[in-house]
């Protein structure tokens, strides 16, 4: 390549990447449609760059377009066939159109790709337990929590799973763990407290409701008392 060539190489990408960048922080103020124009104009730029389109494809699910979402993390997959982010992004889109096979095959590729993405394992547990495969879901979060020990909803979400399967005790031990990590979670204590109340612990149930309800309160009372920006 000729250095003429590769100034102007140079020159795309770098176009391409601060309107990549504009889109991505125009993303995290909530402007979608703004974000998703700059993306249109980073792909105008350079159209062999996979992240533009996985970014496009997440502000567009985020708008309500998940066909249009598809297609971009299609395009990306195309152009990085090992994007493990960009099939975790697709299946969380095929799930939420309720296409559960679509979405437990992209998160299996997406595991193929990095098996130690305990984001991947627990996404697909949970597609899993939607599919009523309760046991592998389970199987999914044990070894999501082996990669990350702290990873809260992976712990939340076996305990569901447990406790569907009648595995009270293993559950309320889920539960507890997730709470350890982090104790700011008011559903978390009102399944502790179900699965307290089934074992007849009736007083210990009691006090996690109640400490479910104080802490979404106190959620609300925060969102209140935060000041309105959006003038």
């Amino acid at each position: 390549m000729h250095a003429t060539e590769t100034s102007t190489f140079s020159t795309i990408n770098t176009d391409a990447e601060r309107y990549l960048n504009l889109g991505a922080g125009l993303f995290r103020l909530g402007k979608n449609q703004e974000a998703v124009a700059c993306y249109h104009r980073a792909v105008e730029i350079n159209p062999h760059n996979a992240e533009i389109y996985y970014h496009m494809g997440v502000a567009l699910n985020h708008q309500g377009k998940s066909d249009a979402a598809i297609m971009c993390y299609c395009k990306a997959l195309k152009i990085n066939p090992n994007f493990a982010r960009a099939y975790i992004e697709m299946g969380l889109t095929f799930n939420d159109q309720g296409q559960s096979e679509e979405a437990i095959r992209c998160f299996r590729i997406a595991i193929e790709i990095r098996p130690t993405s305990s984001e991947a394992l627990c996404f697909l547990g949970d597609a899993l337990l939607a599919s009523e495969n309760t046991s592998e879901a389970i199987t999914c979060y044990q070894h999501a929590v082996e990669i990350n020990p702290k990873h809260i909803a992976a712990f939340y979400h076996m305990g569901l799973a447990l406790a569907r399967q009648g595995k009270t005790e293993l559950a309320i031990i889920c539960f507890r763990k997730a709470l350890n990590i982090d104790e700011r979670l008011p559903h978390v204590y009102s399944n502790l407290g179900d699965a307290l109340q089934a074992l007849g612990k009736r007083e210990e149930a009691m006090i996690c409701y109640r400490r479910a309800l104080e802490i979404a309160s106190n959620l609300v009372e925060n969102r209140r008392s935060r000041p309105d920006n959006s003038c």
